[in-house]
């Protein structure tokens, strides 16, 4: 039994070491690469409400806006600035441009919602133009979901 233990006990430290490894890439990669492209890219100007729909080089192939897409990158954004104290080297105008970059997505969602209250699944670009509905919950989760984060960024702003 020691030496099944032993054995055990070896592949979780190398398993431990592996993913200690690809936390470390994976952060990297996310504040580097992820949310420099999309800070960059997908935030929509004009109408509001971001570009999901980008090719690598950032340049738009469609510009219908989907739901849950909206309520993803919203999720982000204010995710990153709720739990912004976690993260080192985190500047100030980072962590402020998260909050404005997650604003811009929830003043856009608030055009998913019709007057029933039900939540659309796709929009046109400016919004105004609802396109696409499903039975299926999934736009709405992500929509109250953004409502909720609206709520923390609000309440961690005051703090």
């Amino acid at each position: 039994r020691r030496v099944h233990g032993g054995l055990l006990l070896e592949k979780k430290k190398i398993m431990n070491s592996i993913l200690e490894k690809l936390q470390v890439e994976w952060k990297e990669d996310l504040f580097s690469r992820v949310i420099p492209f999309w800070s960059k890219n997908s935030l929509d100007k004009d109408f509001g409400g971001y570009f999901t729909c980008l090719d690598s080089d950032g340049s738009v192939f469609d510009d219908r806006k989907y739901v849950w897409l909206q309520g993803r990158e919203v999720f982000m954004f204010s995710h990153l600035f709720i739990e912004s104290s976690k993260f080192e080297n985190v500047t100030r105008e980072e962590r402020i441009s998260w909050l404005e970059n997650a604003r811009h997505g929830v003043e856009f969602m608030r055009k998913a919602m019709d007057d029933k209250g039900l939540v659309w699944f796709s929009l046109s670009r400016d919004g105004n133009t609802r396109l696409h509905y499903q039975r299926k919950p999934y736009a709405a989760v992500f929509f109250s979901q953004t409502t909720n984060s609206n709520k923390q960024q609000t309440t961690n702003k005051q703090q």
